[in-house]
């Protein structure tokens, strides 16, 4: 595949140890084609020892040019902030506002044209924003078995995955 723009729904944030995502964007972008990273938009609800963490989106996020931080070699890394609830209906909506105005900003003024979207979380947020942006292709890039999350988040991600999946 070259020559493509991509976006990437990672699992992680940027900044974390390197690991299979962050090889994924290196080795699209040396075939020539442009990479926007999406920080982990979150499975779960935020937690009081997500502070640290929440802390460095936002200092990685001031670093930026709003939200966005655009790296060498084609990689762009988008920080977004939501709001942390996931499965709540009224921030799936309101989060999928936010983030596809974003997208849609980036796509037009980047010309990052007929998308293809990988996605590392089987969430409502990225199924939503999939049918928003109507990718030439979406791949579920299922690298974490889900099974060994918390029975109440397990089951909504289940019921996500199967959707992605279909």
């Amino acid at each position: 595949m070259r020559n493509r723009n991509i976006i990437i729904f990672g699992s992680i944030d940027w900044k974390t140890n390197w690991q299979s995502q962050h090889r994924l964007v290196s080795s699209l972008v040396s075939n020539s084609n442009k990479v926007l990273f999406i920080e982990n938009t979150g499975i779960r609800n935020a937690k009081l020892s997500d502070f640290s963490r929440l802390l460095d989106r936002v200092k990685f996020r001031k670093k930026s040019i709003k939200g966005f931080n655009f790296l060498k070699d084609g990689i762009n890394i988008l920080s977004p902030i939501i709001i942390p609830m996931p499965f709540s209906f009224f921030f799936i909506k309101l989060n999928t506002f936010l983030l596809y105005n974003k997208l849609k900003q980036f796509i037009k003024y980047s010309k990052f044209n007929n998308p293809i979207i990988i996605t590392f979380l089987p969430t409502p947020l990225v199924l939503n924003l999939f049918k928003k942006i109507e990718p030439q292709l979406l791949i579920y890039y299922c690298a974490n078995e889900m099974q060994g999350i918390p029975n109440k988040i397990n089951k909504k991600l289940n019921y996500y995955e199967n959707k992605m999946f279909k």
